[in-house]
């Protein structure tokens, strides 16, 4: 039992090193940043518009649990952007 921690913990640098390499990067202006930040930073946008959309069209007030809504809301637009965008890396 004694020699399952060492092979796991070596399993694990090893799977660490080999796969710190697939986070594809994104040059804007010169500077490289994750793609999942650029997925994340749209989602943000595309739920702030919905916000206001509701906010304009009144339907809003009829929103329930309106903080778990719009986390849900962030997250699949955060996703959909990635799998739009990102998922052919």
């Amino acid at each position: 039992m004694a020699m399952e921690r060492p092979a796991h913990l070596i399993l694990l640098l090893a799977a660490t090193g080999v796969l710190g390499g697939c986070d594809p990067l994104m040059n804007v202006e010169g500077a490289f940043f994750p793609a999942w930040l650029v997925a994340m930073v749209s989602g943000l946008l595309a739920t702030s518009l919905t916000h206001w959309g509701l906010e304009r069209g009144g339907i809003h007030a009829f929103v329930p649990i309106k903080p778990l809504t719009y986390l849900a809301m962030f997250t699949a637009f955060t996703l959909l952007t990635w799998l739009v965008l990102y998922a052919w890396f």
